[in-house]
């Protein structure tokens, strides 16, 4: 199995109609600012973020945002489930006001609403996509001439997310943070990423740091990418945290979607504990029998990251060879690591050469001023990396001479064609 290898973005998905722990939630808009963007409700660490077009900041009904034109709008990612009904607020002081539309992904949710003047509350009936990322948008949608309307207090019914769970900002022992609410029974709802027979499984509802857990449950057999609903007590077993099912099902098999995996380029972290992350240009420093421990960059090695075999056990690396392995992050024996769950997960990436020596001749590398040319006859993409290890460039669907601009320094450039792969180290002058 092979995660999605990109810096992470937002995935979202919804269970409706579940039995969904839910919690309501209320944006008031009290810290709007007026900038272009504005950080809204504080779930965990600014999950929720609203991009305002042509809007202003209003004071009717205190702090509050006003659609100014009929091209206004309000749009939010929101990473965890909706369900029932949208309520918000509306206000205005034009006698024949404005015309509001509700939409996710661009569907109308219900009929639009004619807004008269003064101030009026209304309850638009949500169905979110499953399985997919999905925006929600307030529009003034009005077709005549350009009226304000004000908007406030949105409020929501949400199903609980494993951020909610694991964010914290409370360190335990041995570089642990236990999760603010251990004790706590929730239900939530998730795509597993691993699965350790008979003990339990990993699962995730959103990309990114913080947005996975481990759940103890011997009483379903999930597989990878199956949907699950999880109903339990969040703990604390050795300083990883974790659910303990008190009852589990699986909701839809096989539905769900891959994550996209974090790259790791410093140490791990309580914020990557049980994330699905990945490192690449490791090399091998220590260990034995799938436990090991691996390096990272080139010139000045970060602290070595540990690979186990807690799920999969990885053959022994190549000491020559670098490699590409990914996994979720386990916290066990007062140390993290990434878990491969198969042979997938373990990329031999082969050995890199020194700098302006090519480890295969066809497509070429070279070094212009402040930048790389790569040419290919076959269609292509290029990674470019630092030496810490981190991806500054992704490019894909190349072809012919491509000249790619980068800042003096060196680098580990990687082009893929259908056919072959070629991997250098190149100083760019």
């Amino acid at each position: 199995m092979k995660a999605k290898l990109l810096s992470f973005t937002l995935f979202c998905f919804t269970m409706v109609g579940l039995y969904a722990q839910t919690v309501t939630r209320t944006e008031n808009f009290s810290n709007y600012g007026g900038n272009a963007t504005y950080a809204g409700i504080n779930v965990g660490e600014n999950q929720i973020v609203w991009s305002l077009t042509d809007a202003a900041q209003g004071t009717l009904n205190g702090n509050a945002v006003i659609l100014t034109t009929k091209t206004s709008k309000a749009e939010v990612n929101i990473p965890f489930g909706i369900t029932g009904t949208l309520s918000f607020t509306t206000s205005s002081s034009e006698a024949q006001g404005s015309t509001i539309t509700v939409s996710i992904d661009g569907t109308p949710q219900g009929s639009p609403i004619d807004i008269i003047s003064g101030t009026e509350t209304h309850n638009v009936t949500i169905t979110s996509p499953q399985n997919a990322n999905f925006t929600l948008t307030i529009a003034n949608t009005d077709n005549a001439a350009n009226r304000s309307v004000t908007i406030d207090d949105v409020t929501w019914t949400g199903y609980t997310s494993i951020r909610e769970i694991q964010y914290t900002t409370v360190p335990g022992i041995n570089g642990t943070y236990p999760s603010p609410v251990v004790g706590n029974s929730y239900t939530v709802y998730g795509t597993v990423t691993g699965v350790k027979a008979g003990a339990g499984y990993y699962i995730y509802d959103a990309d990114g740091e913080w947005n996975g857990i481990f759940v103890s449950d011997a009483s379903i057999s999930p597989a990878v990418l199956d949907i699950v609903s999880v109903t339990g007590v969040v703990t604390e077993n050795g300083g990883r945290t974790e659910i303990a099912a008190s009852s589990a099902s699986i909701i839809d098999p096989g539905a769900g979607i891959e994550p996209v995996a974090t790259m790791i380029y410093t140490p791990l972290a309580e914020k990557d504990e049980s994330v699905v992350s990945y490192i690449t240009f490791s090399r091998y420093a220590a260990g034995t029998a799938g436990n090991f421990y691996m390096n990272i960059g080139f010139n000045a090695p970060l602290t070595p990251i540990k690979v186990d075999n807690d799920l999969y056990t990885m053959a022994d690396p190549n000491v020559n060879n670098f490699y590409q392995i990914v996994g979720p992050v386990n916290y066990a024996g007062a140390e993290f690591s990434i878990s491969p769950r198969d042979v997938a997960d373990v990329t031999d990436e082969g050995i890199i050469t020194g700098i302006g020596e090519s480890v295969v001749a066809t497509p070429t590398i070279a070094t212009g001023i402040n930048s790389i040319v790569v040419e290919s006859g076959n269609v292509f993409s290029i990674q470019v990396y630092n030496l810490a290890g981190q991806r500054i460039k992704d490019l894909n669907g190349l072809e012919g001479r491509n000249e790619i601009s980068l800042a003096k320094g060196v680098y580990v450039v990687k082009v893929n064609t259908a056919n072959t792969t070629a991997t250098e180290k190149v100083l760019v002058k």
